[in-house]
């Protein structure tokens, strides 16, 4: 989830890095400040596994499961609606 927007904006900012040439490593740009700060980030937010087993063990699952069947019942009842709504 936080691990797309952390590549894309370090990707987006090695970027701009490039497009300034050799410039864009020096601090005369606020681009090279930008990179370093970005690339603390999958650091600092973990690796993409332990993001996933996070959220499915900890928060999904930690009142036994009742957080992810809520709305796994109601998209099971959207489902079976959609053949009587499509027919209109």
């Amino acid at each position: 989830m936080k691990s797309w927007p952390t590549d894309q904006g370090l990707a987006a900012l090695h970027h701009a890095i490039q497009v300034h040439g050799s410039h864009g490593h020096t601090r005369d740009f606020d681009v090279e400040q930008l990179y370093r700060d970005s690339r603390l980030n999958p650091i600092h937010e973990g690796i993409k596994g332990s993001q996933a087993a996070d959220l499915l063990g900890r928060k999904l699952l930690s009142d036994r499961g009742y957080s992810f069947r809520l709305p796994q019942t109601r998209i099971r009842a959207d489902a079976a609606r959609a053949p009587q709504v499509l027919a209109r």
